[in-house]
């Protein structure tokens, strides 16, 4: 299958979806949260999570816990390695994430695709994953992590003109986890 960028016209205005925010170092975990309270109410859940590891952080797919590297700390990159900011980052794992969502979204009651921030918002990194998705979603809810600080930015890169579904910001609670559940998977 080609892999062709998705405009952010493209994305109807009418797809589903729900927005998960939290400050840097804390937006996974709770992007991680939501998957693993859909999961246990949904058929199945398909996409990727960023999981940190110190200052690494490595690509977990939410279907089946596979990991892979993502990104280390250093401005000097190794073959293969993109430098951005104070990290490396492993391109390929970008076609990977791509990859597992086309494999697992078939089959799954929701999409989840966590740690957008400011590559998203310069318009690489997970970008184009996210706009198949959103294009592509067929009427499940496709549930995004953005970075707090670069909510604004990739809000903006994506087109996305209408309100989530629902919305989960910053420490949540469990009950408020169980309650933008519900919202995501009415």
């Amino acid at each position: 299958m080609p892999r062709v960028g998705i405009s952010p016209a493209q994305v109807a205005s009418s797809v589903r979806w729900a927005l998960v925010s939290a400050p840097r170092g804390h937006l996974s975990a709770l992007t991680g949260q939501v998957a693993r309270a859909l999961a246990k109410r949904a058929a199945a859940v398909a996409g990727f999570l960023q999981a940190r590891e110190g200052e690494a952080q490595s690509l977990v797919r939410v279907a089946t816990g596979e990991r892979v590297a993502l990104s280390r700390p250093s401005s000097t990159p190794a073959a293969g390695e993109e430098p951005f900011c104070s990290v490396v980052v492993r391109p390929d794992a970008f076609p990977l994430a791509r990859r597992w969502l086309e494999e697992d979204g078939p089959g799954a009651a929701v999409w989840v695709l966590d740690g957008l921030s400011k590559l998203e918002a310069s318009g690489r990194g997970h970008l184009d994953t996210v706009r198949w998705a959103l294009a592509h979603a067929g009427g499940r809810p496709v549930v995004l992590g953005v970075r707090a600080d670069q909510l604004f930015d990739v809000m903006g890169v994506l087109g996305l003109e209408h309100e989530p579904l629902a919305a989960l910001e910053n420490d949540a609670d469990p009950a408020a986890v169980e309650r933008f559940v519900d919202a995501v998977l009415a």
